[in-house]
């Protein structure tokens, strides 16, 4: 996987960001950007996601740039 600009962006506005959640004032963004807030918060709280692992992960990762890439 080879991350796109929107998902490094959402990256980094979550690890610069306090809300334990995604914002709903961000639904407007891209399935990549909001896959990489997501990623972000869980490295920024150490809380990953129950059951994830790092195939899966990319795989959601992939997926969400695919979809992107359709609209």
């Amino acid at each position: 996987m080879i991350a796109n600009q929107d998902m490094v962006d959402g990256y980094l506005d979550a690890l610069s960001d306090s809300r334990l959640e995604f914002p709903a004032s961000l639904s407007n963004r891209s399935l990549s950007y909001r896959h990489g807030w997501l990623s972000g918060l869980a490295d920024r709280t150490g809380k990953h996601l129950a059951g994830s692992n790092r195939m899966e992960i990319e795989a959601a990762a992939d997926e969400a740039m695919r979809k992107d890439a359709l609209s």
